[in-house]
């Protein structure tokens, strides 16, 4: 629950929700890399979150939505 409104303002309008593809958001302090999709207002698919410090990546969290 703490990523679902973060995720789902991230990939609105991102033209790979449409078809579930995959996509990398970025920021300063996580990377996710995504297969979802936006369904009825519904998040729907998997994330791997990683946080970045000192320029590495650490997975912290796998996140899968059905």
């Amino acid at each position: 629950d703490q990523w679902e409104t973060i995720l789902k303002n991230s990939l609105k309008g991102a033209p790979e929700v449409v078809e579930g593809d995959s996509l990398l958001l970025m920021s300063e302090k996580y990377w996710v890399y995504t297969e979802a999709q936006i369904i009825d207002d519904i998040l729907v698919g998997g994330f791997a979150v990683f946080a970045k410090k000192d320029g590495k990546l650490t997975l912290v969290s796998l996140i899968e939505l059905l």
